[in-house]
């Protein structure tokens, strides 16, 4: 089972009495150079919500994320893109 298998399944079990409208936007694998690319999409149309997840896996590791939530006007999200050197759990970061 691939991790795409694993995150809809949990997305399923968690969020289902919201009814949120899930798309994989894009979803890459390449058994050869053992990585995969992930990134889906979540909305909640009845409170005007949206969730993203993007993860680079390379050989079983993490090697890049983000995941954003925007609720109404607020937004946060979450990356370790290298471009907060100041920021003392660097490159893991959040923005609001």
């Amino acid at each position: 089972m691939n991790r795409l298998k694993r995150i809809l399944d949990l997305i399923e079990k968690i969020l289902h009495e919201f009814r949120p409208t899930v798309s994989v936007v894009r979803h890459e694998v390449d058994s050869q150079a053992v990585t995969e690319y992930i990134y889906i999409r979540i909305l909640f149309p009845k409170v005007n919500a949206v969730v993203t997840l993007r993860e680079y896996w390379k050989s079983r590791k993490l090697i890049a994320y983000g995941y954003y939530v925007r609720v109404k006007a607020y937004e946060e999200w979450w990356d370790n893109r290298p471009h907060h050197p100041e920021v003392p759990t660097f490159p893991h970061h959040r923005h609001t």
